[in-house]
């Protein structure tokens, strides 16, 4: 039901991050690998895209349980929204891994990560003044043909909202001469 809405709303994809577990890591990556191909079988039969974002706090968020996913589900049904952010936060090496995976690549979500330790305002930067090496994702990206979406996260609260996603927008166009 939600793919076929999501198509007659003109929409193209589906990303959705997986829930809390019950404990037992192995068990709870399968039944997330489980239920995320049944949604990527109804999104395709949809012609909707499906990605699942690794997230901070769900049952695949460190790169082993990543890796035992994506072992775990069919490359045709199941991409991955790599979140930089999130996949930092995990300690997976990103550029290695998106050129191991780019296949599977299917929407990214371009977000900073602030220097340890963090004790106000959560674990995100905005772009260019955290730890994430966005010029070497981004050029992982381009290596591997990616033409997918790049949303840009400019969520540090600690700032402006306004003022950070211009601040992001001209990080992104004079840095890494993207245009918008």
């Amino acid at each position: 039901e939600t793919a076929r809405w999501i198509k007659e709303a003109g929409g193209t994809s589906l990303i959705l991050q997986g829930g809390e577990g019950t404990g037992t890591p192995g068990t709870d990556v399968a039944f997330a690998a489980e239920t995320a191909n049944a949604v990527g079988q109804a999104c395709r039969q949809e012609g909707v895209e499906f990605c699942f974002q690794p997230h901070i706090g769900t049952v695949v968020f460190r790169e082993g349980e990543v890796r035992q996913f994506l072992s775990l589900t069919n490359p045709r049904d199941v991409g991955i929204c790599l979140d930089t952010g999130h996949f930092a936060e995990a300690g997976v090496d990103l550029v290695p891994f998106v050129v191991a995976h780019a296949d599977r690549v299917r929407a990214v979500h371009l977000r900073d990560l602030r220097r340890k330790p963090v004790f106000v305002g959560g674990p995100f930067a905005n772009a260019g003044k955290g730890s994430v090496n966005i010029l070497a994702v981004l050029g992982a990206l381009r290596g591997q043909d990616y033409d997918g979406w790049v949303v840009g996260f400019a969520d540090d609260p600690r700032e402006d909202p306004a003022k950070s996603a211009a601040d992001f927008a001209a990080f992104l166009t004079s840095r890494h001469q993207l245009r918008l």
